[in-house]
């Protein structure tokens, strides 16, 4: 079994039918459309809980790896191993926010929520020493890079 924690982040998963509005879902692609559209950025709570994002293709990639390898970099045998895939890169909402605006250009406000989401937690950023000894797999596009790709691809599909 393989185990992905973090917020994924690609292209077509910046905006999709099922998080319409204001939903609770794929936090990078519902703040680029508020910041196409101009409307405010929601942030539910202080804005200071923490995530961590990954590009989708490097999260494939590592499960690619540990499909592919019978054995680990250390030798050990991989089958039922679980690993974490993700950025350890914690990032909070509100710095999120802000990347947001500066990679879209947008003038769009920021609005904080008072009540955050029921079972949200404060932090969340995976341990990926595992996926880094055993299958040689790290991260390496940053934040700011996914979000710029994001941005481009959901201009070109709502010109």
């Amino acid at each position: 079994a393989y185990e992905i924690m973090p917020s994924l982040v690609g292209s077509e998963m910046c905006i999709r039918d099922r998080l319409p509005g204001n939903a609770y879902g794929q936090v990078t692609g519902i703040f680029l459309e508020q910041c196409r559209r101009g409307d405010p950025i929601t942030i539910h709570g202080d804005g200071t809980q923490t995530r961590s994002f990954t590009w989708v293709d490097e999260a494939v990639e590592g499960i690619r790896i540990a499909g592919e390898l019978e054995e680990g970099l250390d030798g050990s045998r991989l089958a039922g191993a679980a690993f974490n895939l993700g950025n350890p890169e914690e990032v909070s909402i509100v710095d999120l926010a802000n990347l947001c605006l500066e990679v879209t250009g947008s003038e769009s406000e920021i609005h904080y929520q008072e009540v955050g989401h029921p079972g949200d937690s404060q932090r969340r950023v995976p341990d990926i020493s595992e996926s880094q000894s055993v299958l040689g797999w790290s991260p390496s596009q940053s934040l700011e890079e996914g979000l710029r790709s994001c941005w481009r691809w959901l201009q070109a599909e709502h010109p």
